[in-house]
């Protein structure tokens, strides 16, 4: 391709591509063990997803699943994540899997889950080998953990969607998004729990029955219509701030987050959507006309390069269909006063300020902040979940 008319948004690599695919395999999978060895040499006492133990735990996990014939000489235990007590939730803007003990407790109910599955897959293997390390800790867990870490999640639900109605707080690395995500990893689980029960003939026990009360299709409906709604507030008082002739473009949905309306996946539209989007069909079928509006609306603040704003202001560039689908766009050369466009950091204050997201270059690559690595700053399709102990 002619670099005339190279798309300027992507970065071009100069490096001639590796020949050797088995080295390179080898190299990624040592790079990958001796990168899960240093994370347990500095473990974390914070047992939390995104930056502590629960985030070593899904580690743990991928790498087992990814290595199952290498022996890893040590991991983190799954007692860390009762070594804290939960810390009940008191507001519906805090609620998140990532950053509140709904994670922690999310992931002792798939570990919970997880037992109950096929004795051969490597998710009950690990989960065995992660089991607490004396025999009355592991009554304990099992007799105790669970509940408690089923209230956790059931209470979080009601003071999400009992809170009066705002526009704040729905957004995935603390609020009512990121309990979504809880629910949606534990409506998964529980697919692969009840199949093979069903198939081995085995009845439900207690554990699974709660599981299944707790991720129901009720409380998901309750969940995403609330954020919806808050969508539709947030929407509207967006508009009044628009001049009139700004306000027919206006997106249906809109949200903040500590004053601010981000854009990005940690603390704006993008992530909200994305988990939306990942509820079952009949849940979100009445809010369609929404959220690809929204999406629309999206498309069409995006810059020549690609890339978006991080915030919704009140003066947004606007081209229906989306500039950066535009033929121009896609042939326009990148000169010295946009080459900083290539790279916009949401952390920090790279073009425009940051919404939390991961820092995302103009070639896809991402470097994000964190241990979970499941969804943040791009969030992959649920289909692709691994998680866990």
């Amino acid at each position: 391709m002619s670099t005339a008319f190279a798309p300027s948004r992507y970065i071009p690599h100069i490096n001639a591509p590796p020949t050797d695919i088995k080295a390179v395999r080898h190299r990624i999978r040592d790079a990958l063990m001796d990168n899960v060895e240093r994370v347990h040499r500095h473990p974390s006492s914070h047992p939390r997803v995104y930056t502590g133990s629960a985030g070593e735990i899904i580690m743990d996990m991928r790498a087992f699943a990814a290595l199952p014939t290498h022996t890893f000489t040590t991991y983190t235990p799954t007692s860390s994540l009762i070594a804290v007590p939960f810390h009940e939730p008191q507001h519906g803007t805090h609620v998140s899997y990532l950053e509140t003990s709904i994670g922690p407790a999310t992931l002792i109910l798939v570990r919970q889950l997880r037992l109950r599955q096929n004795p051969d897959s490597n998710a009950h293997k690990h989960a065995r080998r992660g089991k607490l390390d004396s025999e009355v800790l592991e009554e304990l867990e099992l007799q105790e953990t669970w509940r408690g870490a089923l209230g956790i999640i059931s209470g979080a639900i009601e003071l999400a969607t009992m809170e009066e109605l705002d526009e704040d707080g729905c957004e995935v690395l603390y609020g009512r998004a990121g309990l979504l995500y809880a629910l949606l990893l534990l409506r998964s689980e529980l697919l692969l729990t009840v199949n093979y029960l069903t198939h081995a003939g085995k009845p439900k026990d207690r554990v699974v029955r709660e599981v299944e009360s707790l991720c129901s299709d009720e409380n998901v409906q309750a969940l995403v219509d609330d954020i919806i709604q808050r969508g539709e507030l947030g929407a509207k008082r967006y508009a009044e701030e628009l001049e009139a002739s700004d306000r027919e473009k206006a997106p249906p949905l809109m949200w903040k987050w500590h004053g601010s309306r981000y854009l990005g996946a940690a603390h704006g539209i993008a992530g909200i959507l994305t988990e939306v989007l990942h509820a079952p069909s009949n849940t979100i079928a009445p809010h369609w006309p929404k959220i690809l509006s929204t999406v629309e609306w999206l498309l069409a603040i995006q810059s020549p390069l690609g890339n978006w704003p991080s915030k919704a202001g009140r003066h947004l560039a606007y081209i229906s269909g989306g500039a950066a689908a535009q033929e121009e766009s896609k042939r326009s050369g990148v000169d010295e006063e946009t080459d900083d466009a290539l790279v916009h950091h949401a952390n920090g204050e790279g073009n425009g300020g940051g919404d939390g997201n991961a820092t995302w270059s103009a070639s896809g690559s991402a470097d994000g902040n964190g241990s979970a690595d499941r969804r943040m700053g791009g969030m992959p399709g649920f289909d692709d979940i691994v998680l866990l102990d």
